[in-house]
């Protein structure tokens, strides 16, 4: 496990508490027993950290660890992301469909602006 950013020890509890954030972030997973060497602190402070680290919503809690949280974009925020190369993605795809031909579309981003293509490339 990597020192936190900076590589000096954190002094109080709320440096240790961002310094554990950085490490989840940039580890994807860490344990109590690596935190615990990383502060030089007990196991128990390293619980108690996590524990308020998870009651303010800043990270999850696993089995003997922590990972941190990964806040997906809402439907209408990815919607708009990229939104002409995915309507030119549905145009394209619409030019491929011939004539009685069945498909089938997963739900996603990419895959919304399809339907109005479909009617368009239809007539």
């Amino acid at each position: 496990m990597n020192r936190p950013e900076g590589g000096a020890m954190p002094r109080g509890a709320r440096e240790r508490r961002t310094a554990i954030l950085q490490l989840a972030d940039s580890s994807g997973l860490t344990s109590v027993d690596e935190l615990s060497t990383a502060f030089g602190v007990t196991a128990s402070t390293i619980r108690r950290d996590l524990a308020q680290l998870e009651a303010a919503g800043q990270l999850a809690r696993t089995y003997g660890g922590a990972m941190p949280l990964r806040h997906e974009a809402s439907v209408r925020q990815r919607n708009g992301e990229a939104a002409e190369a995915k309507q030119a993605i549905a145009r394209w795809a619409a030019e491929q469909v011939r004539p009685d031909e069945t498909i089938l579309l997963d739900s996603g981003s990419t895959t919304t602006p399809s339907p109005a293509s479909w009617r368009t490339a239809a007539t």
